[in-house]
C-alpha cells in the first residue's frame, strides 16, 4: 500500500504496444524507456505508437537515464530536446525527464518551461550538492521550480540524504555574495505530491478493495484537509 509500480518498456521489443492494455490490467501506474540504454531515439515511429497509447489510456511516461557513462549507451538518444516533437505531437502526455536530464541540464530546463506536461525528476544529480544547487538556481530564474519533482535516486543515495542535501544548498553561499536557492521553494519541491501532479492514484491501504471511483474520492477528501490545515 506504499508502492507504485511503474512498467519498463522497450518501444522496439515484439508486442510492446499490447502490454500497455497489461500493464493497466495488473495495475501498474505508468511506462519507463531508457532511449540511449535502448538504442531506440526518442521519437521512433513504433516509441511514437506507444506515447500515443500511454496517452490515450492516461500513463505518464518516465526517462530513465540508468547509465550514460557506459560505452554502449547512444548519447545522441539521450538529449532532452528530442522530447520537444514528442510532447508537440502529445499535448496531455506526462513526461517525467530523470535526473534533471543531465548533462544537458539547462536544456532540459529549456523544455520544461516550454511544455505543460513535461516535468523533471531530481534523481542521481541530487546526490551531487554543487552541481544541484546550480540547477536550482537557473530552474529559479526561469520560473520552473513548480515542475521538478523530488527524487533520490535510491540507491545513489537515500530519500532521507537528499532532502537534506536540498536544506543545506544555501551552506555554500553562507557569508558570501553568492545567490542562494529560496528555502521555500526547495521545501514545495520535497513535498510536492507528484503522484497528483502525474494524475497517478494513490495506493490504497491493504484491505480497503476500494475501486477507482473510491480512490478518487480519496484523493478529493485528502485535498480538501490539506486546505482546511492551511487555513
Amino acid at each position: 500500500d506504499r508502492l507504485v509500480g511503474i512498467a519498463g518498456i522497450d518501444p522496439v521489443a515484439p508486442g510492446a504496444l499490447n502490454e500497455i492494455d497489461r500493464i493497466i490490467e495488473i495495475g501498474l501506474s505508468g511506462i519507463t524507456v531508457s532511449p540511449s540504454m535502448q538504442g531506440v531515439h526518442p521519437t521512433h515511429s513504433s516509441a511514437m505508437r506507444i506515447y500515443e497509447l500511454c496517452e490515450t489510456r492516461g500513463l505518464p511516461l518516465f526517462v530513465s537515464k540508468p547509465d550514460i557513462h557506459l560505452s554502449s549507451s547512444v548519447m545522441e538518444f539521450d538529449r532532452p530536446v528530442a522530447w520537444d516533437e514528442v510532447a508537440r505531437n502529445f499535448l496531455r502526455l506526462k513526461i517525467v525527464i530523470g535526473s534533471l536530464g543531465f548533462p544537458w541540464i539547462d536544456e532540459t530546463l529549456t523544455l520544461i518551461r516550454k511544455h505543460e506536461c513535461i516535468f523533471a525528476d531530481l534523481s542521481l544529480v541530487v546526490s551531487r550538492p554543487w552541481q544541484v544547487r546550480d540547477a536550482l538556481l537557473n530552474a529559479h530564474s526561469m520560473s520552473v521550480m513548480d515542475k521538478i519533482l523530488f527524487a533520490s535516486g535510491w540507491p545513489a543515495t537515500t530519500p532521507a540524504k537528499a532532502i537534506e542535501t536540498l536544506y543545506s544548498l544555501n551552506t555554500f553561499s553562507q557569508g558570501t555574495s553568492l545567490p542562494s536557492v529560496p528555502r521555500s521553494e526547495v521545501r514545495q519541491i520535497i513535498e510536492r505530491d507528484s503522484l497528483e501532479v502525474l494524475g497517478i492514484d494513490r495506493p490504497l491501504a491493504k484491505g480497503t478493495g476500494a475501486d477507482s471511483s473510491t480512490r478518487s474520492q480519496l484523493r478529493n477528501d485528502d485535498s480538501a484537509r490539506a486546505v482546511s490545515r492551511d487555513s
